[in-house]
């Protein structure tokens, strides 16, 4: 039971039974609301939330949830954050989203994120920093077959590195298409790759990995449900 402040001035109890358009609130995320109902026997009866509360407070529970709409807000703000330039900061708030949607759904869809994304960094470092140096050693000891061993064994190793984080943003983007039943989320997986490999062709890589971003923005819009494990194992 609840108590609602009429402009009457008078005071009527309610339930949430009564509440017409609840949604998925709770009787924390009423208060401050603006209601129009109807009076019966001193009681509040069909009553239908006109204007929500944005209080600091409400926002904080409802970022704390695992539900749908917590969520899709985390992932929005990583989208907005990633798309104007704070990937970093966004991509917490994407960590957070998949770690709702992996409780929900019982999928490990953090842990191959985060590999894949280890690997893609290390891969990178590896063929930028050691190539150099393998040149350097080259020039140090005068010897070309020594600076050319390390930097082949560098290239290699970048490779290697690079093919496994490609390994595991497969499975993270696999995970998630089938988590959410949203085949948005491989399309952007697919879109990347072939972004990234396509970065060396004049604004054509950089194209495609942009609008990677506005399918995956789409996915999140259309995202709709979350479903089992073992639903689709």
């Amino acid at each position: 039971m609840g108590i609602i402040s009429g402009e009457d001035g008078n005071r009527y109890s309610f339930s949430l039974e009564d509440i017409q358009n609840l949604g998925s609130k709770d009787e924390n995320a009423l208060v401050n609301c603006e209601v129009d109902f109807q009076i019966e026997d001193s009681n509040a009866k069909a009553i239908f939330i006109t204007k929500s509360s944005f209080s600091m407070n409400s926002i904080t529970e409802s970022f704390a949830k695992d539900d749908l709409n917590s969520i899709k807000i985390k992932a929005y703000i990583y989208v907005v954050l990633t798309l104007v330039g704070f990937a970093p900061i966004g991509f917490i708030f994407l960590i957070f989203a998949i770690m709702s949607i992996s409780k929900a759904s019982g999928v490990a869809l953090l842990k191959n994120l985060i590999w894949s994304l280890v690997c893609y960094v290390l891969g990178a470092i590896t063929l930028s920093t050691f190539v150099l140096s393998g040149f350097g050693m080259g020039a140090l000891t005068g010897s070309a077959e020594a600076g050319f061993s390390v930097g082949l064994g560098s290239i290699t190793t970048g490779f290697i590195l690079l093919i496994a984080g490609l390994a595991f943003n497969y499975l993270f983007f696999k995970g998630l298409t089938q988590a959410t039943n949203e085949n948005f989320f491989f399309y952007v997986f697919i879109c990347r790759i072939i972004g990234i490999c396509t970065l060396w062709v004049a604004g054509l890589g950089v194209i495609l990995i942009f609008i990677g971003q506005i399918l995956e923005l789409i996915a999140w819009v259309k995202f709709k449900e979350i479903k089992k494990a073992e639903d689709f194992s």
